[in-house]
């Protein structure tokens, strides 16, 4: 082991000679050591820990290692053979059919694996004849899996591990000792028959075919075809799992057993279940008992139905005393009870109350949307509900369109003498109307002395309660069993301001107002009263609208004319002489005026009697 920086220093015969002895070692053992030599240049070879070395560069880390010293041909492949023992990695990178990783002196004739796959492929004579990948052997380029024979023999053997039930042997069909062509497969490939094997057939019309999946007729799946004189089973196709019975096919039609867990792997995009009505009935039957194996449940009349009957009429019908359910995502949405009742919702439950119509929800979301998705006229019902007694209409609620707009009002009949006629209407703008026709005719009541009704009315000026009746009957009563009830109460921004209400004894009505000395403010007495009592004019007089509707029965009245009354008292009249509105007269707010001058006198009269 040497090595040598090959600097000879300039010095003494014995120490150049040194040096040069040094050199020659270090050339001789390879620049052998446990360092690397600092001094290596490009191009310099050295042996460290048995392994030889070159650099590469100029840099520190510029060492590619060729082999082990100790190891044959440094660990080299021989031109003659040898074993080796580590992993060969081939790139997949500049691969292809006609240039493969591994060939065999042709070239294009080898093994290689695409680049963006996960395979491993022959390729004969540049094109790709067969792939191996996860999913296992596929040939390709339209050639053949080809089988030799001898002897008349030709088997294909399936071998399964040790573990399992051991080897299987499948033959491969020929004729005669002669292996099948490709023309007895024919030459489409879209073409499945044999022309050689033209049938496969019972041994009589009374013996059965089956196709099992096993040695015996317990042992796999199983396919059997009954013949038409079948003792017991004719004209059946029958789908077996072992020996249980899971589909079969009859002159009845197609009926399926077990359990659905034979059908989860099913490709529901692919599924077509058909029936096609003739004259009668089409049903889809699933039954809740039991089906022996080789017995037919043709009068079957439990389970559930699904089809068209022979009006083309839809079926669902479930024939037990049960529930039907419809479910989304895993939840109930909607059962109809044995009894007839419908649930939906959110969570539809099977106890339900005693309405035949019931909507479930949760946090506020129990109610049910009319939704019209066309063109709604004029007068048209947006939706509602309607009570059927069985001979006619009984009540109703309905949603309609007002005019020629979208606006709509909410109308609530209910039958009387027979007839289905409306009792209560909200309109577009938020009114109340009770007892009026549905129809926009300008009767509303309370403006209308031909129309009997009520009306509750969202305005900026004028009445927000309108009460009319057509005849002499009083349009209002209000009744209480106590004294001292307040039937109407007058309130100004939530604040009390007067009332009407019964005396405490019961002897007659109390008209009442705000007279609290805690509500008033510039106090004073009056002392004018006999000056403006003088300056009220008593009139007598008739109404004109009463000696039209009655010109032989009218009355007389003695009273102010409003207009006259301002001058006096103004806090005692509304509005203007000939204003757009008629004037009013509160006569009760003359009275102060008239006590007033009636103390005034007293006080006269008292005076001179003093005198």
């Amino acid at each position: 082991m040497a090595q040598q920086d090959y600097d000879i220093a300039d010095g003494t015969g014995q120490a150049v000679l040194t040096d040069l002895n040094a050199v020659f070692d270090a050339v001789l053992s390879t620049n052998e050591g446990s360092e690397i030599p600092t001094y290596a240049v490009k191009g310099t070879m050295f042996v460290h820990n048995n392994v030889l070395k070159i650099k590469h560069g100029t840099g520190e880390s510029d060492i590619t290692t060729i082999g082990n010293i100790t190891t044959a041909n440094l660990g080299f492949l021989s031109g003659t053979g040898a074993t080796m023992t580590g992993a060969l990695a081939l790139q997949r990178t500049s691969q292809s059919a006609s240039a493969p990783a591994v060939h065999f002196g042709d070239t294009d004739t080898g093994l290689y694996s695409e680049a963006s796959t996960t395979t491993v492929d022959v390729t004969v004579n540049g094109t790709r004849r067969a792939t191996f990948n996860t999913d296992g052997l596929a040939l390709n380029s339209t050639r053949f899996l080809q089988f030799a024979h001898s002897n008349g023999t030709l088997n294909l053997k399936q071998v399964v591990p040790s573990s399992g039930a051991g080897s299987k042997t499948i033959n491969i069909p020929h004729q005669n000792s002669t292996l099948l062509t490709q023309d007895d497969f024919g030459t489409n490939s879209g073409v499945t028959s044999f022309s050689k094997i033209t049938e496969i057939f019972r041994d009589n019309n009374t013996s059965t075919l089956r196709l099992a999946g096993g040695s015996n007729s317990s042992a796999g799946a199983n396919i059997v075809l009954y013949g038409g004189l079948h003792s017991s089973q004719a004209n059946r196709f029958a789908f077996y799992a072992g020996n249980t019975l899971r589909a079969f096919l009859d002159n009845v039609g197609v009926f399926f057993t077990g359990t659905p867990s034979f059908v989860d792997t099913w490709d529901s995009t692919n599924i077509v279940f058909r029936g096609h009505r003739v004259n009668a009935n089409c049903k889809a039957q699933f039954t809740t008992g039991t089906h022996p194996d080789g017995t037919a449940r043709n009068g079957a009349t439990d389970g559930t139905f699904i089809g068209i009957d022979s009006n083309g009429n839809s079926i669902f019908e479930n024939a037990e005393a049960t529930l039907m359910k419809f479910a989304v995502n895993g939840y109930t949405r909607q059962i109809i009870t044995s009894t007839g009742k419908v649930v939906v919702g959110i969570n539809a439950a099977a106890s339900v109350g005693d309405g035949l119509f019931q909507v479930q929800g949760t946090n506020g979301t129990s109610f049910a949307s009319f939704r019209n998705t066309g063109t709604v006229t004029s007068n048209q019902i947006f939706g509602g509900f309607n009570a059927y007694s069985g001979t006619n209409d009984v009540a109703s609620i309905f949603a309609r369109q007002d005019g020629a707009t979208t606006d709509a009002r909410l109308v609530f009949s209910t039958q009387n003498s027979g007839s289905l006629t409306s009792k209560m209407i909200i309109t577009s703008p938020g009114h109340i109307r009770f007892f009026q026709d549905d129809a926009d005719n300008g009767d509303d009541p309370g403006f209308d002395n031909q129309v009997t009704g009520a009306a509750l009315e969202k305005v900026t000026n004028g009445a927000c309660l309108h009460i009319s009746r057509a005849d002499s009957n009083p349009v209002s009563s209000l009744n209480s069993n106590s004294t001292g009830s307040q039937f109407i109460i007058f309130r100004k921004s939530g604040t009390e301001e007067g009332s009407i209400k019964l005396q405490s004894d019961g002897s007659g009505v109390d008209f009442n107002q705000n007279s609290d000395y805690r509500l008033k403010e510039n106090i004073v007495d009056i002392t004018d009263g006999i000056e403006r009592l003088k300056k009220l004019k008593p009139k007598r007089f008739n109404f004109i609208k009463a000696k039209q509707e009655h010109p032989t029965s009218y009355r007389t009245y003695d009273g102010f004319l409003a207009h006259e009354v301002v001058e006096t008292c103004p806090e005692a009249v509304t509005g203007e002489k000939d204003g757009e509105k008629m004037q009013q007269l509160a006569p009760t707010r003359l009275i102060t005026v008239t006590v007033a001058a009636l103390q005034e006198l007293i006080a006269r009269v008292e005076t001179l009697e003093s005198k």
